[in-house]
């Protein structure tokens, strides 16, 4: 009996059942559609990123490899990632091997005759001034190009390179090295000083004669050797101090380089007749390799009534320009 009613039931509901079961089987199917949609999408995107890091792994062992192709190091002393000639590598050291090694005279005898004369006179200068501020302990070197010309090369100093794990900002000092040659052997410029060069041209203008004798050329700046002689019969002032870019250098392409000349005492701009004076003059002028070649130098604010000027009258002035 209930299973007569239970099977009448059955029949009577037979279409919303049947209804209900196609609903639940389109719901499962749909599931599982969606899922199968995101199981690729989430295979695919793991893949790309698996290639994705697949390919910067490979960058950078192409990177290392490179890096530890350009890289060569030298008894531990310094490391370099360009090339320098054969000479110049063992010359420099040399240099290091005598710093770190306290050989103080050795090293001395390395830096070139016009580095010595214009940043370490003596040796007790070098000593004082470069070992003691950077071979306070032995230190590595790195040499890598500068921003200031294919001949100057920057060398940084670390201090015990491997107990530190590799270069660190915190123990590192930076100087600039200009290789040059002296009698056929390759000396070595520091402390940002690069070359000396002969310069021996000269004006003369209403008796007032002016030679450049030479340029000293550091990284940041030029100092010029300038011979002064007044042949006239009145005292003359090289520079009043009244403008601000009385003595200038400029170069080929028009710029003007101010010098020190305002910092300068009177005694030494001031000339009395038949006087000759040696002067340095310093101008502001960052190497640069493409604009290295300077034109001339300017003088335009020389005082040829100096007696009547200090005495309150208007200045009277020569300008003189000197070409290279």
């Amino acid at each position: 009996m209930f299973f007569y009613k239970w099977f009448r039931k059955l029949n009577q509901n037979f279409k919303t059942i049947l209804i209900t079961i196609f609903i639940v089987i389109f719901f499962i199917i749909l599931l599982q559609t969606i899922f199968a949609i995101i199981r690729n999408n989430r295979d695919s995107l793991l893949e790309g990123q698996i290639d994705l890091q697949n390919a910067q792994i490979t960058n950078e062992t192409i990177e290392n490899d490179n890096e530890t192709q350009n890289t060569e190091i030298s008894n531990n002393n310094f490391s370099k990632n360009i090339n320098i000639d054969s000479k110049s590598e063992e010359t420099l050291e040399k240099f290091l091997t005598y710093c770190n090694n306290s050989q103080i005279n050795e090293a001395y005898e390395m830096i070139s005759n016009n580095c010595k004369k214009n940043v370490f006179p003596t040796i007790e200068d070098f000593t004082n001034n470069y070992i003691k501020v950077i071979f306070t302990e032995k230190k590595t070197a790195k040499l890598e190009k500068s921003m200031y010309g294919n001949q100057i090369y920057k060398i940084s100093y670390y201090a015990d390179l491997l107990s530190n794990g590799g270069y660190q900002q915190s123990n590192l000092i930076e100087d600039y090295i200009y290789f040059s040659e002296e009698n056929n052997e390759t000396k070595i410029n520091v402390n940002r000083f690069l070359y000396t060069q002969e310069i021996n041209k000269n004006a003369e203008v209403n008796s007032i004669y002016i030679n450049i004798i030479k340029k000293d050329v550091y990284i940041d700046y030029e100092v010029y050797q300038i011979q002064v002689t007044n042949r006239a019969t009145k005292p003359i002032l090289l520079n009043s101090g009244e403008e601000k870019e009385s003595v200038v250098i400029q170069d080929e392409n028009k710029i003007n380089y101010p010098s020190n000349i305002n910092d300068q005492s009177i005694e030494k701009l001031l000339l009395q007749p038949n006087q000759t004076k040696i002067l340095t003059i310093q101008f502001s002028k960052i190497y640069n390799e493409e604009r290295s070649d300077i034109s001339f130098i300017q003088f335009s604010d020389i005082v040829v009534n100096y007696e009547q000027y200090i005495q309150g009258e208007a200045k009277k002035t020569e300008t003189i320009d000197i070409a290279f």
